[in-house]
């Protein structure tokens, strides 16, 4: 009945809007330090916390010891692997860009030396070929932006510690990688499978063979709400494809001008943790008992939503961020971890760790986790209603925009809503 559908409709804009209107703080996540030069330069840039820490994530699952887990369920040998997919969501225009920049700059410091290591040790193989002892050295990658399948195979199976797939523009993740097959390989779905840290079987015509046992390849990037949504289609998602990455939905924000007198400079202290996150030894951590408790109250609860829910999309979320909340966990806490370690006295090389992950980070993680839940719930809902012509998009929308402007006129309600009639159609 009508009651039924506006309360129906009420839900749906209020998932939508609520999402886009609110933010995490940084600090209950991230050490004390971080929490002002982050905070200024979220104001600077236009960002969000939420996309901060969707680009931090994936930075630090490529340094850490791929070895390194969580046992979240031991009974099913059920854990938390050092690998995350993530996205931001935002329209041209927005931080993401920067927001990525900031968080991949000491990636990028990182392959250079890498890159100069390499160079001299070549320089040195080519000099002394003669001496059956030296073996020919290969590169180090730390992230790569352009690549196949097989080169990400062939990575894999030559190189011990994880990297960090780097898109500045998510869908291209898509494009480039079907494109070297004309659009009829599978080697973006390839890629994607490796998100439980499973291996890539890749054979091609020429001979050439790639079988890796297991992965550790994480992935960041930004993407248009528009270009999202004509990925997902339908948004059934009956592969659990979209359901692999974690998503923060980055609005039109006002960028503040930097005070001359403030210099704000946190690439020499990411660098710095980085640096000792890479040097981190194999960490096999389990829950204690009181984590055991709050784990099993999380678990049970998306359970419930699952056989509750008749989005298949949604049914494929709750379903993967059962370990994702586990993901989280262990990434905050190596990245708090290797930011307090002295290098001074001993440092990473004496590092003396509990069997079982301190409870406040399975807290975080879990708190964060259901967090992402909300913010794919919302891109669901605007997808799908955007897809079937429903209204409570357009109602979102102009919610977002009356919050940006203060006010708005009838021409931008107008202008919003046939914005958002023209996208339904394509």
């Amino acid at each position: 009945n009508k009651e039924d559908d506006k309360f129906h409709i009420q839900s749906e804009i209020e998932t939508i809007a609520t999402i886009k209107d609110s933010d995490i703080r940084i600090s209950d996540y991230l050490p004390n330090s971080f929490e002002y030069p982050l905070k200024t330069y979220c104001e600077i840039i236009g960002s969000n916390h939420i996309s901060m820490l969707t680009a931090l994530l994936p930075m630090v699952a490529s340094l850490v010891n791929p070895n390194t887990d969580l046992t979240l369920i031991e009974s099913t040998n059920f854990t938390a692997k050092p690998i995350f997919f993530s996205a931001i969501v935002g329209e041209s225009g927005t931080a993401k860009s920067p927001t990525l920049d900031l968080f991949s700059s000491g990636i990028l410091s990182l392959q250079s030396k890498a890159n100069q290591e390499y160079k001299r040790l070549k320089k040195e193989f080519d000099e002394y070929k003669g001496d059956e002892d030296m073996k020919e050295p290969q590169p180090t990658e730390y992230y790569i932006s352009d690549f196949t399948s097989e080169f990400v195979a062939s990575l894999i199976d030559r190189q011990s510690k994880g990297f960090l797939i780097l898109i500045d523009e998510l869908a291209a993740l898509i494009k480039q990688n079907n494109a070297y097959r004309g659009g009829k390989g599978s080697d973006s779905e390839k890629i994607l499978s490796a998100r439980d840290g499973r291996g890539i079987k890749v054979n091609r015509k020429n001979g050439d063979r790639y079988d890796t046992a297991k992965s550790s390849l994480s992935i960041v990037g930004g993407i248009q709400p528009d270009i999202l949504r004509q990925q997902m289609g339908s948004c059934q998602d009956e592969s659990g494809y979209w359901a692999r990455f974690v998503y923060s939905y980055l609005p039109v924000k006002r960028a503040k001008f930097p005070d001359s007198n403030v210099k704000i400079d946190i690439k020499p202290m990411l660098l710095s943790t980085y640096e000792k996150l890479e040097r981190l030894p194999q960490l096999n951590l389990k829950l204690d008992s009181q984590g055991v408790k709050l784990y099993e109250q999380f678990f049970n609860e998306l359970e419930n939503l699952k056989v509750n829910e008749p989005s298949g999309a949604l049914r494929a979320v709750y379903s993967k961020y059962k370990r994702v909340a586990g993901e989280i966990a262990l990434l905050l806490y190596l990245f708090d971890l290797a930011f307090n370690v002295d290098t001074v006295d001993g440092g990473v090389n004496n590092l003396s760790t509990p069997p079982t992950l301190p409870f406040q980070f399975l807290q975080k993680g879990i708190n964060l986790a259901k967090r992402y839940i909300q913010e794919v719930r919302s891109i669901y809902t605007e997808n799908q209603n955007t897809v079937d012509g429903g209204v409570s998009p357009v109602f979102a929308k102009l919610i977002e925009l009356s919050k940006r402007k203060d006010f708005i006129t009838a021409r931008d309600a107008k202008m919003a809503i046939r914005t958002l009639k023209r996208k339904s159609v394509k």
